[in-house]
């Protein structure tokens, strides 16, 4: 049976032509740059100068840099609640099952299996909905093992990593402002986004939901599933 969505977004959103779209992704792009800018550019400017002589962190640009402050935020709005619930045994056996999914075989089928099941539990049990991840070193740490288990998001966890790192040298207390206040521009970011942007991702909830029941038993059921 076909599913019912065939795609989550369309460029059109009722219009003949897509000259729309570009005019307003146009205008979201000015505002969501002037938030970043007006709120994180300081602990931005305090990243670049704490890794001076750091060429990874030289190649990024400082937009790259500012959007990698938001992306914090939005990560630990969305997945901060399960990476608290994540037990370190199933952290552990999730990097595990990654190393054997790559054996051919049967063996790298089960194991792939295995993820699937583990990795949607993992990232979108009702259960953990309400759970808190403190804003700190140790929530930050808990976050990046959670992201480097579920095999999705490596490139992620590295720079996460940098940062991490940028905060633990300044302290608990300013890793708990800085992941505070990118916590809250996350929230600003999604509702500019929603304003600008969301009449052409409306099929996108049911996409999900969709693909979810199709695919809850395999590995890629879970990056379809990203939010």
């Amino acid at each position: 049976m076909a599913s019912p969505v065939t795609t989550p977004y369309s460029l059109f959103a009722g219009e003949n032509n897509t000259d729309h779209y570009y005019r307003d992704i146009s205008l979201f792009a000015v505002k969501a740059l002037d938030l970043l800018e007006e709120n994180l550019g300081s602990v931005t400017d305090a990243l670049i100068s704490f890794y001076q002589d750091d060429q990874d962190i030289k190649n990024y640009s400082r937009e790259e840099l500012l959007l990698e402050a938001l992306m914090i935020g939005v990560y630990w709005n969305r997945y901060g609640r399960y990476a608290e619930e994540s037990s370190d045994a199933l952290i552990v056996v999730m990097k595990q099952l990654a190393l054997l999914r790559k054996v051919p075989g049967q063996t790298g089928k089960s194991a792939d299996e295995a993820r699937g099941i583990l990795g949607l539990n993992m990232m979108e049990n009702p259960e953990h909905e309400n759970s808190f991840l403190m804003p700190g070193i140790i929530g930050f740490e808990k976050l990046i093992n959670w992201m480097e288990a579920t095999g999705e998001f490596h490139r992620e966890a590295r720079q996460f990593g940098k940062w991490m790192h940028f905060m633990k040298d300044t302290g608990d207390g300013f890793t708990f402002i800085c992941i505070s206040l990118m916590r809250n521009i996350a929230r600003q970011f999604s509702t500019i986004s929603d304003q600008h942007l969301g009449k052409y991702t409306l099929e996108t909830e049911n996409f999900h939901s969709t693909v979810r029941q199709k695919y809850s038993k395999r590995e890629d059921g879970i990056s379809v599933n990203r939010k």
